[in-house]
Parts: structure tokens; C-alpha cells; sequence
């Protein structure tokens, strides 16, 4: 049961990594080309969205 809490979350990130690399490579000039470094910049950027909702919603 561990285990597939940690591959599920994992799996989803990869897939969304790829996602993103597909929609990004050809509209966005600053969006890696290549696959290996395009899919990870997409994880990356699952990633810091995933962990930062709701930052910044407030401010002073």
C-alpha cells in the first residue's frame, strides 16, 4: 500500500511531464526542444504548481 502511494504520485507526474513537453515544445520559445530535457523541465513545473498552491493568494 505504500508503494502505490509513492509510484501513483510519481506515475502522474511523468505523464503530465510529458504532457506539458508536448503542448510547450512547439508554441514556447523557451521551452527545451529536446525530450529528455523538455520532459523534465515539465515535471519541474508540475512539481513547483503542485507545491505551491495557494502561495501568494494573500498579500499585505
Amino acid at each position: 500500500m505504500v508503494l502505490y502511494r509513492l509510484l501513483v504520485p510519481i506515475l502522474l507526474l511523468v505523464v503530465v511531464g510529458h504532457i506539458v513537453w508536448l503542448v510547450e515544445r512547439r508554441t514556447n520559445d523557451d521551452f527545451p526542444h529536446s525530450y529528455l530535457a523538455g520532459v523534465w523541465e515539465g515535471i519541474w513545473w508540475a512539481i513547483v504548481t503542485m507545491t505551491t498552491i495557494g502561495y501568494g493568494d494573500r498579500t499585505v
